[in-house]
C-alpha cells in the first residue's frame, strides 16, 4: 500500500492550481499589453476616422456650408436645396467589372495543374458575393480613399467530402486599425485590429465556452463603430451601454476585436478579445496542428501516394509513388515506440502574407491610407452650395427691395419678386440685382468637378451642349476613360494581391478533394476537383509545392455595361472582324486579352473555320503540285463518267485530239 498516495494527490492538485493561475495571469498580462497597444493605434487613427465621418457627410449631401466665420452674417448656414454633386460624381465612376485570375506555372511541368488551380480560385470567387463586394469597395475607395478585401477560412463548413471553405469579405475602413506608424499594408505592417460590434447571441454561438457572465463582467462596447458618426465616439463599458429591448433578450452588443499580428518568426497569428476577455487565440494561423494541437511544419504521406514527376509528350502529368521520388533518408518518419516507418515527411505550405488587401483610390506618400476623391472636389462643392444658397435666396426674398414708410403700403404691394421693408421717409425702389449670373456660376463649378474627376457628361450619358461633333464627343470620352483607368490600375493591383492570398489559403488549408464548378464555354458549366496535395511535385528527389504567377486577365473598367458591349460588337461586325481569317482571330484574341467579354465562342468557331479552310487550301495545293509534276496525266475528274473511266494511255491520246474532234466522238458515243 502506497502511504504517500494521498500526499502525492494533494501535491498534484496544488501544481495544477498553480499552473492554472499562471495561465490565467499570462492571459491577463497578454490582454493588458494589447489593450495598451490598441489604444495607441486607435488614437493614431482618430484623425482618419474623423475624415471618414466628414466624407460620409459630403456623400450623403451635407446641408450646411462652411468655410465661413461663426460671427454675424457670415455664420455657417443651412441650405434649403442640396444638389449632391459628390454622390453623382462617385456613382458615375463606379467600375462594375470584376477582374478574373490568370494563373500560370513558372515551370512547364506545372502548367496543367496551374490551370486547374486558377479554375478553383475562380470558383471560390463565384461562391462569394464578389459583384456586391466590388460595388461596395468601388464606392468606398472613391469616398474614403480605399477599401478592403479580407480572406477568411471558415472551418465550420462541413460537406460530405471535405471540411472548411475559403470566404471573402469587405471590412469597412473605419473598422480596420493598423499599428501606429505603419506606412503601407504589406511590408511596414506589424499588426492590425478589426473591430465589429456583435450581439450577445452571436458571440455565445461563435464561442460556446464563453458565458453571459463573462461578457457582462469583462467585455467592452465602442459605440462609434456601430455607424458613421461625428468622430467623437466614446468607449462604454458593457454594464452602462444601452441595449435593444430587455437585457435578457441576448441583443446587448459588445465590441469584438480581431487582432492579427506577426510573431518573432514572422508567422501570422490571430486572437479575438473584448475588454478584459480573451475569446480565442490561434498562434501560427497558417500552420497545421498535430494530434496534440501543437503547430507542425510537416505532414506524413503514406507510401503509395502518387506525386507528379514531370509531363509526357502530350503534356499530361507523369505520376509516381512517393517512395520512388524521395531520396533523402531524413524524410522518412518513424514511430518512436516501435521504430517502424510511418511514411514520408513533406513540408506544409506556410504563407507569410497578410489576409487583408487594401484597394487604394489614390496613394498618399508616407501613409498607408489613400486620398479620397472628395478631397479634390470638396472646396468646389462648398462653393456650389453657397452659390445655390444665394441663388435660391434671391428668388425667395427677391433681388429688389421696396422701402415703405408704413405698414398699410406693405399690405397693398403684391410683388413676389421683391422684398418690402418698412422705413421712415419717402417710398423708394432699391434694385440689388448684379451682373453675376448664379446659374452659370454653378454650372462652371460643376464643370470643374467633372474636369477634376473625369465624370464628364459623356460618361454619365448626358447631352453636352458644348459638344458640336461626334469626334469632339469621342475625345471627351477618351479623356474621361483615361482618368478612370488611373483608378482602375490600382484596382487591378488589389485584385492580383487578393487572388494571391486566396491561393495561399487554398495551398495551406484545402486538404481534401474539393469539387468545383465554373462557367465554361457556350454557357455550359465546367466541373473539376482540386486538392492542395495535387499541387505537390518532384523537384529532383524532393517533394515541393510549385511556384506560379498570378495576373488579372482584364484591365478593370473596360466595357462595363451591355449597351457599350453591344455597340462595340456591332462596330466589329461592320468592320468584318468576324469573318474567318487568321488576322481577325489574332485581332479578337487581343480584344479578349484586354477584357472584351463574350468573345470565347466567337474565337473558337472562327479558329475551327480557319483550320477547315486551311485544310482545303492545302489539299488544293497538293493536287496542283501533282498536276505540275505529271502534266497531261489524269489527275483530276472531268465530271463525265465515260472520260473518267478511260485508261490513262487512251485518255492521253483523246486529250491530244482537237476540241472539235473530241466533241464529235463524244456525240457518237452518246
Amino acid at each position: 500500500m502506497d502511504l504517500l498516495k494521498p500526499f502525492k494527490k494533494v501535491v498534484r492538485k496544488m501544481q495544477e492550481n498553480r499552473d492554472k493561475q499562471e495561465k490565467q495571469q499570462e492571459i491577463v498580462d497578454f490582454i493588458e499589453k494589447w489593450s495598451r497597444q490598441f489604444e495607441i493605434d486607435r488614437r493614431a487613427k482618430s484623425t482618419i476616422d474623423t475624415s471618414f465621418d466628414e466624407y460620409e457627410q459630403y456623400y450623403q449631401g451635407k446641408r450646411q456650408f462652411g468655410n465661413l466665420t461663426d460671427l454675424g452674417y457670415n455664420q455657417n448656414r443651412n441650405v434649403r436645396t442640396v444638389i449632391n454633386f459628390v454622390r453623382t460624381t462617385i456613382e458615375a465612376l463606379i467600375d462594375l467589372s470584376v477582374p478574373q485570375p490568370d494563373i500560370t506555372g513558372k515551370a512547364l511541368d506545372d502548367e496543367l495543374i496551374a490551370k486547374i488551380f486558377g479554375k478553383y480560385i475562380s470558383s471560390v470567387c463565384q461562391e462569394s458575393p464578389m459583384e456586391e463586394i466590388n460595388l461596395w469597395n468601388e464606392r468606398r475607395s472613391k469616398k474614403f480613399g480605399g477599401g478592403f478585401y479580407k480572406v477568411h477560412w471558415n472551418n465550420s463548413v462541413r460537406y460530405g467530402s471535405y471540411v472548411g471553405e475559403i470566404e471573402i469579405s469587405d471590412p469597412h475602413p473605419k473598422h480596420i486599425i493598423p499599428n501606429a506608424g505603419a506606412l503601407d499594408w504589406e511590408n511596414d505592417l506589424e499588426h492590425y485590429h478589426h473591430i465589429l460590434n456583435k450581439t450577445e447571441k452571436y458571440i455565445l454561438r461563435r464561442w460556446p465556452h464563453i458565458t453571459r457572465e463573462d461578457l457582462e463582467d469583462k467585455a467592452t462596447f465602442y459605440e462609434e463603430y456601430d455607424e458613421i458618426m461625428d468622430g467623437d465616439g466614446v468607449s462604454f463599458n458593457s454594464s452602462t451601454h444601452e441595449v435593444s429591448g430587455r437585457s435578457d433578450t441576448g441583443l446587448s452588443r459588445y465590441s469584438i476585436i480581431e487582432t492579427t499580428y506577426r510573431d518573432d518568426n514572422g508567422d501570422i497569428c490571430k486572437f479575438w478579445w473584448s475588454g478584459e476577455l480573451l475569446l480565442d487565440h490561434i498562434e501560427k494561423f497558417y500552420w497545421h496542428r498535430d494530434e496534440n494541437g501543437e503547430p507542425t511544419e510537416y505532414e506524413i504521406l503514406d507510401p503509395g501516394t502518387m506525386i507528379r514527376a514531370g509531363v509526357d509528350e502530350k503534356g499530361e502529368p507523369i505520376l509516381k509513388p512517393i517512395e520512388e521520388i524521395i531520396v533523402d533518408p531524413d524524410s522518412i518518419a518513424y514511430d518512436e515506440e516501435t521504430g517502424m516507418a510511418l511514411g514520408y515527411k513533406v513540408d506544409y505550405y506556410i504563407p507569410k502574407r497578410w489576409d487583408i488587401i487594401y484597394q487604394v483610390y489614390l496613394p498618399r506618400d508616407l501613409s498607408c491610407w489613400g486620398t479620397s476623391m472628395i478631397d479634390d472636389i470638396k472646396d468646389l462643392y462648398e462653393s456650389a452650395l453657397k452659390a445655390i444658397y444665394v441663388q435660391e435666396e434671391s428668388f425667395l426674398r427677391g433681388r429688389k427691395k421696396i422701402l415703405c414708410d408704413n405698414e398699410d403700403d406693405v399690405k397693398q404691394i403684391m410683388d413676389p419678386g421683391s422684398e418690402v421693408i418698412v422705413v421712415r421717409g419717402n417710398v423708394k425702389d432699391v434694385d440689388l440685382n448684379t451682373n453675376i449670373d448664379g446659374i452659370n456660376w454653378i454650372e462652371y463649378l460643376w464643370s470643374k468637378i467633372q474636369l477634376t474627376t473625369g465624370a464628364t457628361n459623356s460618361v454619365m450619358g448626358v447631352h453636352d451642349p458644348g459638344v458640336k461633333s461626334a469626334k469632339q464627343a469621342q475625345l471627351y470620352v477618351s479623356q474621361a476613360t483615361y482618368k478612370a483607368n488611373l483608378a482602375s490600375t490600382y484596382k487591378a493591383i488589389a485584385f492580383k494581391k487578393l487572388y494571391r492570398v486566396i491561393a495561399d489559403f487554398a495551398m495551406a488549408f484545402c486538404d481534401d478533394d474539393r469539387p468545383f464548378r465554373i462557367s465554361g464555354n457556350d454557357s455550359k458549366p465546367e466541373f473539376g476537383t482540386f486538392s492542395r496535395l495535387s499541387m505537390l511535385r518532384d523537384d529532383r528527389g524532393n517533394v515541393v509545392y510549385p511556384n506560379f504567377d498570378i495576373n488579372v486577365s482584364a484591365q478593370a473598367g473596360f466595357m462595363q455595361n451591355k449597351s457599350e458591349i453591344m455597340g462595340n460588337i456591332v462596330q466589329l461586325a461592320s468592320q468584318k472582324a468576324f469573318e474567318p481569317t487568321p488576322g481577325n482571330v489574332a485581332y479578337l484574341k487581343i480584344l479578349q486579352k484586354i477584357g472584351m467579354p463574350y468573345l470565347d465562342k466567337i474565337i473558337q468557331d472562327l479558329e475551327k473555320e480557319v483550320e477547315r479552310q486551311k485544310a482545303i487550301q492545302e489539299e488544293q495545293m497538293k493536287l496542283e503540285k501533282q498536276n505540275q509534276q505529271n502534266p497531261g496525266g489524269n489527275n483530276t475528274t472531268s465530271g463525265n463518267p465515260l472520260l473518267d473511266q478511260m485508261p490513262d494511255d487512251l485518255r492521253q491520246e483523246f486529250d491530244a485530239l482537237p476540241p472539235e474532234v473530241q466533241q464529235e466522238m463524244m456525240a457518237l458515243v452518246v
